[in-house]
């Protein structure tokens, strides 16, 4: 195998990588802050990605990259029945099955204050500012 011939096949694969990440939008419902009670295991959102027409709704897990300080982060993949949606892109969506990543947080026991977790899905990175009450 040559260098020109493996320059070839990575400028391939390169492409085909880029076309792929191009198919799929990256769907992201969850919001920025989040009040949870304490020792509670909330959901703070869902994560999926949409494949153009919604001909398929993936799940997808985030990479965390900056683990609360005091509680626990967890991913659950659920199937479920996507509800009404009246504009936009996605709108195709409405009433069909898809596979989502909800997103949940459990505090540490007792903790009452201040939290947060930091997740990245492809290049965008959000933090999630999380309140802990009693």
């Amino acid at each position: 195998m040559t260098i020109g011939w493996r320059l070839r096949c990575i400028g391939l694969l390169s492409a085909l990588a880029v076309t792929l990440s191009s198919c799929m939008s990256v769907a992201d419902q969850k919001p920025e802050a989040s009040t949870v009670k304490s020792g509670l295991r909330t959901a703070l959102g869902t994560i999926s990605a949409i494949t153009p027409g919604c001909r398929e709704i993936l799940s997808i897990y985030p990479e965390t990259i900056d683990y609360p300080k005091h509680g626990q982060v967890s991913f659950e993949w659920k199937d479920v029945l996507v509800g009404p949606i009246k504009d936009g892109p996605r709108r195709a969506c409405s009433g069909k099955r898809g596979g989502v990543s909800f997103v949940y947080y459990r505090s540490d026991p007792g903790f009452i204050g201040e939290d947060h977790v930091t997740l990245r899905l492809g290049s965008k990175i959000t933090r999630i500012s999380i309140k802990v009450v009693k």
